[in-house]
C-alpha cells in the first residue's frame, strides 16, 4: 500500500502470504475512489503464481538451449581441427607424389621414411 499511496502507482506485483502461510506472486491493480467525504482504495488482484513458474522455466529452457548451443559450437570446432590437422599433412605428401610421380627410388624414399616415421 506504501508503494501505491507514495509513488502513485496504479499496478504493481508482489509476492502474498496467505493466511495458511504459502506464498503467491500477485499483480494488484488499484485506484481511489471518493465515495462521500471517504477516499478509499479500490484493488483487484490477480494471483499470478503460475505465470511467473512459467517464466522460469523458460529462462532456465533457454540458459539450456544457449549452453547446449554453445557446447555443439565447442565441437564442431574441434572436430573440423581434428580432421583439418591430419587432411594438411596427406594433401601435403600428395603434392609430393604427384611432384615426383616418375621419379621410382625418390617415391621409394618417402614410403621408407614414412614407416621408418610410424
Amino acid at each position: 500500500m506504501k508503494k501505491f499511496y507514495q509513488k502513485k502507482r496504479t499496478q504493481f506485483e508482489f509476492r502474498h502470504k496467505l493466511k495458511d502461510g504459502s506464498i503467491r506472486d500477485v499483480e494488484v491493480f488499484a485506484s481511489r475512489i471518493k465515495l462521500g467525504k471517504k477516499e478509499l482504495v479500490h484493488s483487484i488482484i490477480h494471483d499470478i503464481t503460475e505465470r511467473k513458474v512459467v517464466e522460469q522455466e523458460l529462462i532456465k529452457a533457454k540458459e539450456h538451449a544457449e549452453e547446449s548451443d554453445r557446447l555443439k559450437t565447442a565441437f564442431l570446432q574441434n572436430m573440423s581441427h581434428e580432421i583439418r590437422t591430419p587432411m594438411n599433412a596427406i594433401m601435403g605428401f600428395s603434392s609430393l607424389l604427384a611432384d615426383y610421380y616418375n621419379d621410382k627410388n625418390k617415391l621409394e624414399q618417402f614410403a621408407e621414411n614414412n614407416q621408418s616415421a610410424l
